[in-house]
């Protein structure tokens, strides 16, 4: 009985990381960061979006704006950025002293 419990865990769990519908189809950072021409205008976030594709983050359906902030909402640069704060400004959650406190709400 005790291995049912474990098993039924295991099996739950794997499900759950690995046989989710993707929740990102109407994600619009997802859409124009992955669009191919994207790459053109701004490779480093292209390259971003790459590394974030298939990772674990993706898979946990973590994506952009659960770290960085913006609006999935729209298709609009301007209002997709509202409230976007550059890497290096002290008040951004991805500035690097903010960091560990950013990720530290999931991890």
């Amino acid at each position: 009985m005790k291995h049912c419990k474990w098993a039924a865990a295991l099996i739950t769990l794997y499900g759950w990381l690995f046989c989710q519908v993707p929740a990102f189809a109407s994600n619009g950072c997802v859409d124009c960061h992955k669009d191919e021409k994207f790459k053109v205008q701004n490779k480093l976030l292209y390259d971003y979006y790459k590394n974030w594709e298939n990772s674990p983050h993706e898979i946990a359906n973590v994506s952009c704006v659960d770290c960085h902030g913006g609006n999935t909402k729209t298709h609009d640069k301007v209002e997709a950025h509202l409230g976007l704060l550059p890497q290096s400004d002290p008040k951004s959650p991805v500035y690097y002293k903010n960091i560990p406190a950013t990720c530290g709400r999931c991890h």
